[in-house]
């Protein structure tokens, strides 16, 4: 059963929450190590939030998810500096 984490893209001026279903922490930061791990919701971050987050969960194995082509698409673009 996947367990839900709070991550956080962080782009020097700014940053997108997501939550992520996955297996374990190492399967996100294996794929992903671009994104931190939240352990704890922050303060500023309302509870109803968190919760809204939650509902639109993206499962790890959803290759096509925008998030995720959007963070290789990033990465690529990094590679290539």
């Amino acid at each position: 059963m996947k367990t839900k984490f709070l991550v956080a893209y962080d782009y020097d001026c700014g940053g997108i929450w997501r939550v992520i279903d996955a297996n374990d922490k190492s399967d996100i930061t294996e794929q992903y190590p671009e994104l931190t791990i939240i352990a704890e919701r922050p303060d500023w971050m309302t509870e109803e939030r968190l919760a809204d987050l939650e509902m639109k969960s993206i499962n790890i194995e959803n290759k096509n998810d925008l998030f995720f082509t959007t963070l290789l698409s990033q990465r690529n673009i990094n590679n290539d500096r």
